[in-house]
């Protein structure tokens, strides 16, 4: 007699990331795009559309609010939404100074509340990016740093 075999059931998170490209500079969007196919995540748009950029858009900031995980905000100022951003508890990335309130998130200390980057690169977005990418796998670490957006606004 043979055993009977249960389904395995599989827990996937994908990421989905909204690239706040409504205040930022078409070529490094454009430059930015080449290399996000690569990476485990489902991107979107929110901003005009832009000669060179393959990705999906984003219909609405409704639409992005609803789906998102991570916002990236491109532009060299937070977006006038930011604190609707942090009550849903998506986490942001951004430039490195764009406002007081934004802390880079520290794993070993279990502190912060976004993802710095230093300068507004191609690579240095990326970069930070991908190690946004990697906390979101932390199922426990990614929901503290949740609450701590939650308690953010600007």
């Amino acid at each position: 007699m043979s055993k009977t075999k249960k389904a395995i059931k599989l827990k996937v998170r994908i990421p989905h990331v909204i690239l706040d490209a409504r205040n930022a500079d078409p070529a490094l969007v454009a430059k930015l795009s080449e290399g996000l196919d690569s990476l485990d995540a489902r991107f979107r748009i929110l901003g005009p559309e832009m000669k060179g950029v393959e990705l999906a858009y984003a219909f609405s900031v409704e639409e992005a609010l609803e789906e998102s995980h991570i916002w990236v905000v491109l532009g060299k100022e937070l977006p006038a939404e930011f604190n609707m951003i942090a009550e849903r508890g998506i986490i942001p990335v951004a430039l490195r100074g764009v406002n007081k309130d934004l802390e880079n998130y520290n794993p070993v200390g279990e502190c912060g509340n976004s993802f710095l980057f230093p300068k507004s690169s191609a690579w240095s977005i990326y970069g930070t990016l991908v190690r946004a990418l990697e906390n979101f796998n932390f199922t426990y670490d990614w929901k503290n740093l949740q609450s701590e957006v939650k308690s953010l606004t600007v």
